[in-house]
Order: structure tokens, then C-alpha cells, then sequence
């Protein structure tokens, strides 16, 4: 993911992109507005998934460091389901 992403935020540079919505994962969370319990399977899924969480982590520093107006998307879960202007966090 880190290489694929890298390679996309040098070809919006390259090609006067100005935005990227960059679509991670709730593991990247600090997890401050989730629930005891849910801060514990954060960090009990960044060990077990290990390789992926620190790939998840270059990927987005990639993002950050660019000239890009950037905007990263840590969604749990999204629906197919019609616009409500509400959202829940650490449900």
C-alpha cells in the first residue's frame, strides 16, 4: 500500500492535482472517541496486524508530507444507504 500510494501522490504532484481523499482504516486511529473496549481491540489488532498497521502508517506520512490538499478517511464502516447528516462513532 505505502509503494502504491507514494506512486499516486507523485503523479498528482506531477500532474497538478490539487486534492486527495485517501480512504485508510480505524486502526489508525488514536481511538480517543471510541469505547474502552474498542481502544483495546485497536491496539490488539495494530499487533496482530503488524506488517499492515506500520504500511497503513508510511502510506500516510506519504500524504502528509505532500503539497497535496489531502483528506484521510478513517471510516469502521460505511453504509449504502440514503444521506442522513449523522454519523456514530465507537458504537
Amino acid at each position: 500500500m505505502s509503494l502504491g500510494t507514494a506512486n499516486i501522490v507523485k503523479a498528482c504532484e506531477k500532474n497538478a492535482v490539487k486534492r486527495l481523499v485517501f480512504m485508510s482504516g480505524f486502526v489508525r486511529s488514536d481511538g480517543e472517541e471510541f469505547s474502552l473496549l474498542n481502544r483495546i481491540v485497536i491496539k490488539l489488532l495494530r499487533r496482530y496486524y503488524h506488517q499492515s498497521y506500520q504500511d497503513k502508517v508510511i502510506a500516510e506520512a506519504a500524504i502528509q508530507k505532500s503539497t497535496l490538499e489531502w483528506v484521510i478517511v478513517r471510516a469502521v464502516a460505511l453504509t449504502q444507504a440514503p444521506l442522513t447528516g449523522q454519523y456514530k462513532a465507537g458504537v
